[in-house]
C-alpha cells in the first residue's frame, strides 16, 4: 500500500486550480460552439453574396474591357 508523504498534500491546491482551470475552459468551448453554429448560416450566406458580386463585378469588367479595345 502506498501512502501520501507530506510533500504530496502540497500539490493538491495546484491539482484543485488546474481542475477548475480546465472547467471554465470547457465551459468557454461550449460558448464558442454554440456561437459558431449561430454564425455559421449568415457566414455562408455572405459566401454567396460575395461570389455573386465577385462574379458580376468580373463580367462588367470584361464587357468594359471589350468596349474600350473597339472603340
Amino acid at each position: 500500500m502506498i501512502g501520501l508523504r507530506p510533500d504530496d498534500c502540497r500539490l493538491r491546491p495546484a491539482f484543485g486550480k488546474a481542475t477548475d482551470q480546465l472547467q471554465v475552459f470547457a465551459q468557454m468551448t461550449e460558448q464558442w460552439a454554440g456561437a459558431l453554429l449561430r454564425v455559421a448560416p449568415e457566414a455562408e450566406g455572405a459566401q454567396k453574396m460575395l461570389k455573386n458580386i465577385f462574379e458580376n463585378t468580373a463580367a462588367v469588367g470584361i464587357e468594359l474591357s471589350l468596349k474600350t479595345t473597339l472603340f
